[in-house]
């Protein structure tokens, strides 16, 4: 019969491989949510692009990470030093408490940053990454319009692709927990914050252009797969006892 010595000796090998693996994995994933501090909210969102269509500064367009439709990811690869932001968003041209009922709809969204990406993971659980803007050009990606919708004098089809690209820092971390109430919110080692700026249409860079968004991190696939299979393992030796 299997010990109950050895039983918590293998669980405990099993765990502490599961930490392991996640504390140092070099491919992090994560899901973004709408920060709740925006400053034209509500609606909350992850990410303001003033002036989208128009370029007019007044024309507040934001992206609700939290609504039903909405699936963005990010992954972060702290060897390679890349950060991929990435999936769907519902969002419009924002009315003050909600979107405009003729200019809203589902957005794909993929930027990725490569160039001057440093990434501090030297002491987990803490996490530190800043973007230099010295290379913009190099960090760049696209919006989608993934609906067709007009208001008279605003006009989005179906397919638009609309060019983005870094205009200042970009930050992502659990250390400072940007803006968030640390009263009510999750705050600490698990807090995850991004933010940055960014231009769009190719144009000079608009005022309150930014992402602001929260993450939650997703658990390592192959720690998942080592738990698992050792649970397995475990049942495994049990039944020979």
């Amino acid at each position: 019969m299997l010990s109950i010595f050895r039983r918590t000796f293998l669980a405990g090998l099993v765990l502490s491989g599961l930490i392991a693996s996640t504390a140092h994995a070099t491919v992090i994933q994560f899901v973004l949510g709408s920060h709740p501090d925006g400053q034209v909210s509500p609606p909350d969102y992850g990410l303001r692009l003033d002036g989208l269509y128009t370029l007019n500064s007044n024309d507040e367009w934001t992206f609700d990470f939290d609504h039903a439709s909405s699936n963005m990811q990010m992954t972060l690869d702290t060897v390679a030093a890349t950060v991929h932001i990435y999936g769907t968003s519902y969002g419009g041209l924002d009315t003050g408490a909600g979107y405009d009922a003729n200019l809203q709809g589902l957005w794909e969204i993929d930027f990725t940053y490569t160039a001057n990406v440093a990434v501090d993971d030297g002491t987990p659980p803490l996490l530190d990454v800043v973007v230099d803007p010295e290379a913009p050009l190099s960090n760049n990606g696209t919006l989608k319009a993934l609906f067709t919708a007009n208001d008279g004098s605003i006009f989005v089809t179906n397919g638009d692709v609309i060019s983005l690209e870094q205009e200042m820092e970009f930050y992502f971390n659990n250390i400072d927990n940007h803006r968030l109430n640390c009263g009510v919110d999750n705050c600490g080692p698990d807090g995850y914050v991004g933010w940055g700026w960014l231009n769009h249409s190719d144009s000079s860079h608009i005022e309150a252009s930014d992402w602001l968004f929260t993450a939650t991190v997703v658990p390592v696939p192959a720690a998942v797969w080592l738990f698992g299979s050792a649970m397995g393992l475990l049942g495994f030796f049990g039944r020979r006892s």
